[in-house]
């Protein structure tokens, strides 16, 4: 987990991302153990296609939080409008 969040740290600090997002296949237990370790939120299911076949994977994601500044100033955008398309 800690790889993971010095990863997510910079994406949302560094890079200015709004939101992550991350899957997993449903076989991976310790994959689904850290994503949810590091506080993202499940969304879906998805079958995906790769050369060895078809499986099940688990979408989620974490939106960037908001800082002090930025609730009381309302400069924050709103990027779980992407997911209501």
């Amino acid at each position: 987990p800690e790889a993971v969040k010095a990863a997510m740290a910079y994406c949302f600090y560094g890079a200015g991302c709004d939101y992550l997002t991350i899957a997993h296949f449903d076989f991976n237990t310790q994959s689904r153990r850290v994503i949810e370790k590091c506080g993202f939120t499940y969304l879906r299911d998805r079958e995906v296609s790769t050369p060895a076949g078809k499986f099940h994977a688990l979408l989620y994601a974490k939106m960037r939080p908001l800082t002090r500044k930025s609730y009381f100033t309302g400069t924050e955008r709103d990027p779980w409008q992407v997911f209501s398309s």
